[in-house]
This record gives structure tokens, sequence and C-alpha cells, in this order.
């Protein structure tokens, strides 16, 4: 009959520990799944509606979060002080739409955005304000872009770090070989 040492995170010693979190690390008990309904909830108190956030990571070219979006600018205007007088605002509302887009489904970071603005009616006159505005609101979409990023990108160093992983442990009560391999 042969006989198999268990141990909790807490149980092993020093070397055994290190490579029972590594194992946790690589594993899909480690998988990144962030609640991004949290981002989209301040996107849209921003002004920027029915977001949907697109992002990859962490530390390759290219990585970074971007987000498609209805803008609404009365409430873009009040959050970031875009100084628009209130009869210029009123007739952008009324004959213009903003939108948030990606320019390309290769990368998703806050360069691969873009702001549109798009009416159906004949407001000439309101094309040069309508195009200005569209990119005050880029630059600050792209920098909630940034923030939501930086936001994804602590949340996964965390969430791979040895203090997570061994609360996890703990929490979990995962149970290791004295190699580091989980017990199951």
């Amino acid at each position: 009959m042969k006989t198999v040492n268990i141990y909790t995170i807490d149980e092993m010693n020093e070397e055994s520990r290190k490579k029972a979190i590594e194992n946790i690390r690589n594993s899909p008990h480690c998988y990144f799944d962030p609640d991004l309904e949290i981002y989209k909830d301040e996107l849209s108190n921003k002004g920027f509606e029915n977001a949907e956030i697109y992002y990859t990571g962490f530390y390759s070219q290219g990585d970074g979060a971007c987000f498609v979006s209805n803008c609404n600018i009365r409430v873009i205007n009040d959050t970031y002080k875009l100084g628009l007088k209130r009869s210029v605002l009123e007739c952008l509302i009324e004959y213009f739409s903003f939108t948030t887009d990606k320019n390309t489904s290769r990368y998703y970071h806050e360069k691969t955005m873009d702001c549109n603005a798009w009416s159906e009616s004949r407001a000439d006159r309101l094309y040069d304000k309508a195009r200005k505005v569209s990119e005050q609101i880029l630059e600050i979409a792209r920098g909630e872009a940034r923030q939501i990023y930086r936001s994804l990108e602590a949340e996964y160093n965390y969430q791979h770090s040895d203090e997570y992983i061994v609360e996890y442990c703990q929490v979990n009560a995962i149970e290791f070989l004295e190699s580091g391999k989980i017990y199951s």
C-alpha cells in the first residue's frame, strides 16, 4: 500500500509552496475574467451609453482597451466641461448623432478608436462644430479607455500575485502533493 501526503498551501515547505503557487498561476484556476459591467456603468454615467468594451492584455505590443458607444453629448458636455453654448449643444443634439467606434479588428487600444458625428439632415453650418466636438469626445474617450486598461492591468496583476493565489488556495481548500501539484 502506497501512502500519499497531501498539504494545504500553509503546510508546505518554501520550495513546494513556490511550485504550488506557480502551478496555480499557470492553471485554469487563475483565469482572468473581469467584470466589465462596472466599467460600462461608469462610462454610461459619463455619457458613453451602451458601451461595448474590448481589450487585450497584458505586456504585448498592441495591448490596451477601447470601446464603442453611443455618445450622449449633453451628459459628456456636463461631465467633462466641454464649454458648449446651450444653443450650439441643442442644435448638435437635434441634428447629429455621435458614436465612438473601433477602426480596426486586430488590436484593442485607445488609438484604435474613432468618434463619428453623423447627420441625416442638411446641417452644413454645423459640420465644423460637430467635427471639433467629435475630436474633443475622441480625446476624452481615449483617456477613459486608458484608465479602463490600467484598472484591468492592475486587477490582472493582483490576481496573479503570490498573495492572491495563496488566499485563493486557502479559501478554496486546495490541496497539494509535496511536488506542488494539485491533489485531485
